[in-house]
């Protein structure tokens, strides 16, 4: 994450770049965050999977899926192909970001 709010202190963009470094998951994360993100190359260097932990992230401080939801409607606004993807992986009682439910 340091690495991302570098890019973004410098105003580097973070659409189709190749990330060198790549946000490592701690064991303690849940299943559906640890299945949301892309291990394969070069899919694991963009910026989905690390959409994927912000929301994560973000839901877990805030209690609530508002920072999710913006992200949704922006991607909604510049189509990247993989916007469907991402919704089908975090939505659904079971896999809501930064909500855990039985």
């Amino acid at each position: 994450m340091t690495y991302v709010r570098n890019l973004c202190a410098h105003h580097l963009r973070l659409w189709n770049r190749g990330f060198t470094i790549t946000p490592a998951l701690p064991i303690s994360f849940p299943s559906h965050v640890v299945a949301s993100v892309e291990r394969a190359s070069p899919a694991s260097r963009r910026i989905y999977n690390t959409l994927v932990l912000v929301a994560y992230m973000c839901g877990v401080i805030e209690g609530t899926n508002q920072w999710r939801d913006r992200v949704i409607t922006l991607i909604d606004a510049w189509p990247q192909g993989w916007r469907t993807k991402w919704v089908s992986r975090t939505a659904g009682k079971s896999a809501r970001c930064g909500r855990l439910h039985a």
